[in-house]
């Protein structure tokens, strides 16, 4: 089972849900969503005006413009050799012709003209014509994105529901079980990661004040091991603060 939807303080984006039963058999549910598919919902879904949108690292969100690619040594030679001619980047003094280089320094010729990378669910936004902006998770911290959470309460419901995991009606559960999530969910769940993440701030901000001090160099390092069952979610999803609900700003959370 794969889900897109988008949803904020007010609850899940009306009519924009794409839930639909994969063939792929993963561990990870970005496995089972493709570009194609993710782009195609993307650009028919109606976003509010001047929405904030937030987007993790899911290959899905990250397919590239057509011609905001840098060359990389996965293409084959002649189209970076076709790259670097269509820029008028000029032969190295001696060379006769490209393709008389390696890829390796063909690639380092590219760099002399380099692309700015866009997205096409950038460009998309920006062709909506709404004052659409992107924030883009870092990397591996889904703990800032309250969709994580909606999505544990959703899935739980259907485990609770389904428990022989059966897959018939698993689509009618999903279905129902997103509509039980209500604004007031989102809310708390909205401000939750948000309280996390001034939690995060104010770590880094002790770390700057920690390694700026005259008097480090003179400290005794500080050891952290990290044991095999460590990860960067247990401390998020452990955490036993209440979901608080406080006013804010309009955002809209991707899956």
């Amino acid at each position: 089972m794969a889900e897109s939807l988008l949803g904020s303080e007010d609850g899940f984006l009306t009519d924009g849900d794409d839930i639909f039963i994969s063939k792929k058999d993963v561990k990870d549910y970005h496995g089972n969503m493709d570009h194609v598919r993710y782009l195609t919902w993307f650009e028919k879904i109606l976003v509010p005006p001047k929405s904030v949108l937030v987007l993790d690292q899911a290959p899905y969100h990250r397919k590239r413009v057509e011609g905001t690619l840098m060359p990389n040594m996965a293409w084959l030679k002649q189209k970076i050799v076709d790259w670097v001619i269509q820029r008028d980047i000029p032969l190295p003094d001696g060379i006769e012709s490209f393709n008389k280089l390696t890829k390796s320094s063909l690639i380092e010729l590219a760099k002399s003209k380099p692309v700015k990378p866009k997205f096409i669910v950038e460009k998309l936004a920006e062709e909506s014509n709404k004052d659409i902006k992107k924030l883009w998770l870092p990397p591996a911290h889904c703990e800032f994105n309250p969709i994580e959470l909606i999505w544990a309460i959703v899935k739980g419901y259907i485990a609770k529901h389904n428990p022989g995991n059966n897959l018939n009606g698993i689509y009618d559960l999903s279905k129902k079980a997103v509509s039980n999530i209500t604004p007031e969910m989102w809310k708390n769940c909205v401000h939750h990661s948000i309280k996390y993440e001034n939690k995060m701030w104010e770590r880094d901000r002790l770390m700057d004040n920690f390694l700026d001090s005259p008097t480090t160099n003179s400290m005794t390092p500080i050891i952290i091991p990290i044991r095999e069952n460590d990860s960067s979610d247990s401390e998020y999803y452990t955490e036993s603060d209440d979901l608080e609900s406080e006013d804010g700003d309009l955002e809209f959370f991707d899956s």
